[in-house]
Formats: C-alpha cells, structure tokens, sequence
C-alpha cells in the first residue's frame, strides 16, 4: 500500500496542487508497475522521484501564504509594486516548474 497525494503529504491549499500532486504520484508507481517493475522497487523509486518535487511544491505553497496573503501595510505595498512590475511571459516561466510538469 502506497499513500498518495494529501494523505502522504498535505500541501496549503495556496499552490493549488493537492489534487495534482496525488495524480502525479498515481502516474509514477502506475507507470513502473505497468512496465512490470516488481512492485517494492517501483514504490521505492516512486518515494524517491517524489520526495523533491512534493518539497518544492509544499515550499512554494509557504511562501504564496506568506506573500501574497500579507495584510494591508508596507509589505503589502511592496509586494503588489513587484508582482506588477512581471510581465505575462514572466509569470508563466516562474510557474512552468510547477504547472509545466511532466510526469516520466
């Protein structure tokens, strides 16, 4: 048994990836197994090729927490000076990490 997604590893709801990242952990596993890995490897490399991305994604869902969700103040000031300062293209290259992900 294999626990996926929220229940292996919660992420804040500001990224929105919990439910990506539970399709994305069913992709890696389901991908060896069908390739007929035997099963305790294949959940090893499944805990190995997720453990980076998961934390990646759980760290960027910390910071969307603590900067966008800033109260009215300087810092919130700050913040909207430089998210309006991004360029669409800009934005798009600094989330390809997270939505532009491929699955092996």
């Amino acid at each position: 048994m294999v626990l996926i997604g929220d229940a292996a590893h919660p992420i804040q709801p500001y990224a929105a990836q919990g439910a990506c990242q539970a399709l994305e952990d069913a992709v890696e596993p389901g991908t060896l197994l069908g390739q007929g890995a035997d099963p305790a490897m294949a959940f090893a490399r499944f805990t190995a090729v997720r453990r980076e991305r998961v934390r990646r994604v759980q760290q960027a869902a910390r910071w969307m927490v603590e900067t966008l969700c800033l109260p009215a103040g300087e810092a919130a000031v700050v913040r909207q000076t430089l998210l309006c300062r991004l360029g669409t293209e800009e934005l798009y290259d600094a989330l390809d990490w997270l939505h532009g992900y491929r699955c092996r």
